[in-house]
């Protein structure tokens, strides 16, 4: 992990930002673990491993779900893995982990299921996290659930940065450079069967505090160093946008990957 995205994510602060905005304003019916849930298929015999667990948001979502399923949570983070045992329901059968995606500390075909969402990106040696996960997960009935942004997902709050200040040279987003198209090229390395699912929705934000803090929540936005001024101006378009059509319209869409 570079020093940026150790900085980035020491604890769940920055994340817990960006998910604020998800939680408040994706249409009743739209949330995407309610998706990625009735996508995958667990059993309660199951042994899931996954890797950049964060601070459990997806577990935490369907807490009353497959709580006898035996679950081995890992992120790098000290901060992160803190706050995920801390906010994890005491019916999950789970043990935490540090460890990298890339040398998992685990013992070869131990688990069924393997899942790594909205990380991927982010790691060095993409190609080396997959042969641990295939490693790791028996086959053949074991699978393995990836999550990757769609290439324009959320890219509205950001833009909105250029309106502001057109000199801004705000460096593309680890998601970007390794969105879906690049990760299914990848994945096709790796697996023989692979299913996609999409998933898309619009949010229609109310709330100009919660678009900045999103932005301000980026490493990418974070190295640069914008001034009070800067954000005042952002939020006060943002709100000038919602009060003149009644919201700021955000798109956001990622690909789940069931890979056998």
């Amino acid at each position: 992990m570079t020093n940026d995205l150790a900085h980035q994510y020491r604890d769940g602060r920055n994340l817990n930002a960006r998910m604020k905005l998800h939680r408040q304003f994706t249409p009743p019916g739209e949330d995407i673990w309610d998706f990625v849930w009735s996508r995958y298929r667990f059993a309660d015999t199951d042994r899931v491993c996954e890797v950049g667990a964060g601070t459990g948001a997806f577990w935490c979502h369907q807490a009353a779900r497959m709580s006898r399923a035996s679950l081995i949570l890992t992120d790098l983070s000290v901060g992160m893995l803190a706050e995920l045992q801390q906010n994890m329901s005491p019916s999950w059968q789970a043990c935490f982990a540090r460890a990298t995606a890339e040398a998992l500390p685990f013992a070869s075909n131990s688990m069924t299921v393997g899942l790594a969402h909205f990380m991927l990106y982010h790691v060095v040696n993409k190609a080396a996290a997959l042969r641990e996960l295939r490693r790791v997960v028996s086959s053949p009935d074991g699978w393995i659930g990836v999550i990757l942004n769609h290439p324009d997902a959320t890219r509205r709050i950001f833009n909105l940065m250029l309106e502001v200040d057109g000199s801004l040279e705000i460096p593309a987003s680890d998601a970007e450079r390794f969105h879906t198209d690049a990760g299914l090229s990848l994945l096709q390395q790796h697996f023989d069967e692979i299913e996609q699912h999409q998933y898309r929705c619009e949010m229609a934000i109310t709330d100009p505090a919660l678009v900045a803090g999103y932005a301000q929540s980026s490493e990418r936005v974070q190295v640069l160093g914008l001034t009070d001024s800067y954000w005042r101006e952002y939020r006060r378009r943002v709100a000038d946008e919602i009060e003149r059509t009644g919201a700021f319209s955000v798109t956001k869409g990622s690909t789940i990957f069931v890979c056998r």
